[in-house]
């Protein structure tokens, strides 16, 4: 193996995740050129995440947390962009920034087609988060429940979405997307990261076309899928909920869901084979019947699940103590 030049070695650690640079540096004899060479990839590996700003005056900006004066260019082949945020400037900075490490960010201005197009070189399995809001609920800035649906710019994430979709970028696979829906760009890129087969988390937060439910009954099939969230959707189909409920119960997963759904469907089929914790029912101030369930699984003391059904409308969480552990 020594017989192979450093240069390599070196390539060859750079496409390897954390838990293979451990393994290699551990495993391997000390003396292993590789074994150095991981040891080195290892210590000095960072994760950063780029956020991109659209302005008030239609302009884009960059910036790394609080690392002062940093571009991508400026990156060290030992750091690479972990996640992808996109926010409107406006809101970021007079909301956000006041309750992130960010709020001090050094930001420079460039074209949104360039970053993306050279971001595929600086990236390993990013996240995706399309958090542009129009207004930022005050549950989020006083620690209280949110109980109104997110407002989102989409007019600010098809702009986004239009100079994404068929980047090269837009081909690689990510770790976890979080986009609300905002129209047909977004189809084709969801598809392709559901074939890639490496998504571990989904957020979708909105309107609910067609697509999404052959996506998203395909993406629970998937053995690397360890979370699903899908919010103020107007109506979700009952047998994507069996299937999540069914992939719960069987494996490290947790879900949320939000939505309209048939108001005929029972809470209580759900509840075959499980420990039931505390049961409500009633009729609400204004005439709606409701009912809820806190359920537990029977040998697995990690799972829980809340259950809870307003009218037509369901909220169903399953969770798993230690999910990313």
């Amino acid at each position: 193996m020594d017989s192979l030049p450093l240069l390599f070695w070196d390539h060859l650690a750079s496409q390897l995740e954390e838990k293979d640079l451990t393994k290699m540096s551990s495993e391997l004899s000390a003396r292993c050129a590789f074994t150095k060479v991981s040891r080195m990839h290892l210590q000095k590996r960072q994760k950063l995440t780029l956020v991109i700003l659209r302005t008030e005056g239609g302009e884009w900006e960059f910036g790394f947390g609080q690392d002062p004066k940093r571009r991508l260019a400026d990156l060290p082949k030992y750091e690479y962009v972990e996640g992808i945020v996109v926010h409107t400037s406006s809101l970021y900075r007079n909301s956000y920034g006041r309750f992130t490490p960010y709020c001090n960010t050094f930001f420079w201005k460039g074209s949104l087609e360039k970053i993306l197009r050279i971001l595929p070189k600086y990236v390993r399995r990013p996240v995706l988060n399309l958090c542009v809001l129009r207004t930022l609920p005050r549950g989020l800035t006083t620690g209280k429940t949110c109980l109104h649906p997110l407002e989102y710019d989409e007019e600010v994430i098809e702009k986004f979405f239009s100079s994404f979709s068929g980047t090269s970028l837009s081909k690689v696979p990510f770790s976890a997307v979080f986009i609300p829906h905002v129209g047909h760009h977004d189809e084709e890129f969801l598809r392709r990261q559901v074939s890639l087969r490496c998504l571990q988390r989904f957020d979708i937060n909105g309107r609910s076309p067609p697509y999404l439910w052959d996506c998203t009954e395909e993406l629970i099939r998937q053995p690397q899928v360890k979370y699903v969230s899908i919010a103020n959707v107007r109506e979700i189909r009952v047998h994507i909920v069996r299937s999540l409920f069914r992939k719960w119960k069987t494996s490290k997963f947790s879900f949320e869901i939000e939505a309209k759904t048939d108001p005929d469907l029972a809470l209580e089929e759900w509840s075959t084979g499980l420990l039931t914790i505390e049961k409500r029912e009633g009729t609400a101030h204004c005439g709606t019947r409701f009912k809820e369930l806190e359920l537990s699984h029977p040998t697995d003391s990690c799972k829980g699940v809340h259950l809870s059904k307003f009218g037509e409308k369901i909220y169903a969480s399953g969770y798993y103590v230690g999910l990313w552990d």
